[in-house]
């Protein structure tokens, strides 16, 4: 008996030592070392430290990202919270290369040696360490032919950019007034010229509000030469056009779909088939505009081949590449992201769509002519899961743009590259209008108002949209097409500036002395309006009562979280909403 108890105590002494000396997290193997011993890791953090005050930090937003997060009904969540500097410090005195927080994986990206990887696998705030993917690749060498600075077309005001954009009817919502203005739009790409004449405008207004570079870690997206010099040209190229196509302004010449849009600028690739391309850049990208309150990602760039890497087809699912989760990610959060179906059609019996155009989030734009037509080389699906991509299409095929040949230069090219601006801008027009709009509705709109919705398929989605009739005459329901289920109320529009609709079902008996009485409660329990509702004597009539947003005292209410409670013949129910004014 002494001897079982002593080999209990031994076996029990043993645990604690290995429990105390941390438990691997991760095995040397399976990092990919260079020949300078470094390896690029996510360092995962334990999922308890976002549980404790006293090891985060909340993030602190401007008023244009909580506006937009209101619009999902958002909560603080771990999405929120950052690592205090008690844990960053210790980790970033455990790495080679500190490179940044992600708030949507609760990682850190870093660079390592075998050194580091010893120390930090004792590090009690980590949970794992996981390689993070080097790609190389060479980029779509789109198909230029060089224009003069200055080309008429069919109408004098949008010059050659006037067949993309009429394809879309987008010269008919301009002349209703809308142009994009006071929408945030965040533009990743390879670089961007800033000096072109077609930005001038955007400049010379301030409408520019934030810059960075996320591959030499500045606030400078421009070529940096000898640095960005590649074999294709120079680093701006590709993210100048993409640019163009939403932003330009040049009567007579070149105009974009949402020309007095406000812009961030993010550089997230350096191009050239040595460079080596992280695919955390984009993860960074994403949550910087995030924090700054975008409301429109455009992202004309894919991931799928590369050097010494391939997805393959079972990853196509939405959900596996990390560019995609991050695109959900941002989904979740009230971000409409607009992304490029690839050119890879040719290249993959499957169809050849490329991440994150795979990502449920994403609102995934493949190119067609300006006959309407499928461009040849426009990726498409099924994902691996089953679903119909890209969602919508718009002209890709000898699109006219701004060039960084010189500062007034212009070209035509090919590519979803540029298929994808024309559909950022079309995002920015109907924002504008309806800015109580969330991602999964303006897909809907989107679908709805497109030449296919009948009848989508995998080549061309739901079709060209036609943005008169997405804005005119399906956005502008004042009730959504949905049925109203009995003890369900219906907030229309949700959040709501000016006036908003309480939709639900008369549940009272057939009698004339019946009456519904609805009630408004403030975050902090107190009734801001109430109103009863009599004469109702038809049941399981539809009720919709219209609130101009005043108190009882005829005072209008201030932005904030509300709730409608709506009683009734012994019955209860209750839904939350958002004013934004």
């Amino acid at each position: 008996m002494k001897n079982l108890k002593r080999q209990i105590l031994f076996i029990f002494f043993i645990s604690m030592i290995l429990i105390s000396r941390g438990e691997s997290k991760t095995d040397e193997s399976s990092l990919n070392f260079d020949n300078n011993d470094n390896s690029l890791v996510w360092i995962y953090l334990k999922d308890s430290i976002f549980s404790n005050p006293r090891l985060t930090n909340q993030v602190e937003y401007p008023a244009a990202t909580i506006k937009r997060l209101n619009k999902t009904g958002w909560t603080h969540n771990t999405d929120d919270l950052i690592p205090s500097g008690q844990i960053i410090n210790s980790i970033k005195k455990q790495v080679t290369e500190y490179r940044y927080y992600s708030r949507s994986f609760m990682a850190i990206s870093a660079k390592i040696t075998k050194t580091d990887l010893k120390r930090l696998n004792n590090n009690q705030y980590i949970e794992k360490i996981v390689p993070l993917r080097v790609l190389s690749r060479k980029p779509d060498i789109e198909n230029k032919i060089y224009e003069p600075s200055l080309t008429l077309d069919k109408n004098s005001f949008y010059g050659s950019s006037y067949t993309q954009l009429e394809q879309l009817n987008i010269p008919a919502i301009h002349d209703s007034g809308l142009t994009g203005k006071g929408v945030l739009i965040a533009i990743c790409d390879v670089g961007f010229h800033k000096e072109h004449i077609v930005f001038n405008k955007i400049l010379a207004e301030n409408r520019l509000l934030k810059e960075y570079d996320f591959i030499f870690h500045d606030n400078n997206v421009q070529c940096e030469t000898p640095e960005d010099t590649t074999f294709g040209g120079i680093q701006s190229s590709h993210g100048t056009a993409t640019w163009s196509h939403i932003g330009a302004y040049v009567p007579g010449n070149c105009i974009g779909a949402a020309y007095n849009a406000d812009f961030l600028l993010a550089k997230t690739e350096k191009l050239g088939s040595e460079t080596r391309l992280e695919e955390d850049n984009l993860v960074a990208a994403v949550e910087w505009a995030d924090s700054l309150g975008a409301e429109i990602i455009s992202i004309s760039l894919g991931y799928r081949d590369f050097d010494n890497f391939e997805y393959p087809f079972s990853k196509l699912d939405g959900k596996s590449a990390r560019t995609s989760i991050i695109i959900n990610w941002a989904y979740k959060r009230g971000i409409v992201s607009i992304v490029a179906a690839g050119n890879s059609r040719g290249q993959f019996t499957d169809g050849g769509i490329v991440t994150p155009g795979d990502a449920f989030g994403a609102i995934t734009v493949g190119a067609v002519n300006d006959q309407d037509s499928i461009a040849g080389f426009s990726s498409h699906g099924p994902t691996f899961d089953g679903r119909i991509k890209p969602d919508i299409c718009a002209m890709g095929y000898r699109n006219y743009y701004a060039s960084d040949y010189t500062d007034s230069a212009f070209v035509r090219g090919n590519g979803t590259s540029f298929a994808t601006p024309l559909i950022a801008g079309c995002v920015a027009l109907l924002l504008e209008k309806y800015p109580y709009l969330t991602p999964p509705q303006i897909l809907d709109i989107f679908r709805k108002s497109s030449d296919r919705y009948d009848n989508p398929d995998q080549i061309y989605g739901w079709g060209i949209p036609d943005m008169q009739k997405a804005i005119f005459e399906i956005a502008n329901l004042k009730i959504p097409e949905r049925e109203i289920q009995t003890g369900q109320v219906l907030v229309f529009p949700n959040p709501a500036s000016e006036i908003i609709n309480f939709i639900f079902t008369n549940n009272n008996k057939c009698n004339s002395n019946s009456s519904i009485e609805l009630k408004i409660f403030d975050l902090r329990g107190r009734i801001v309006f109430s109103e009863k509702i009599h004469n109702l004597s038809i049941w399981n009539q539809e009720v919709d009562y219209k609130w101009n947003l005043k108190n009882n005292k005829r005072t209008s209410v201030s932005s904030g979280i509300y709730f409608i409670q709506v009683e009734q013949e012994n019955t209860l129910i209750t839904e939350k909403f958002i004013i934004l004014r």
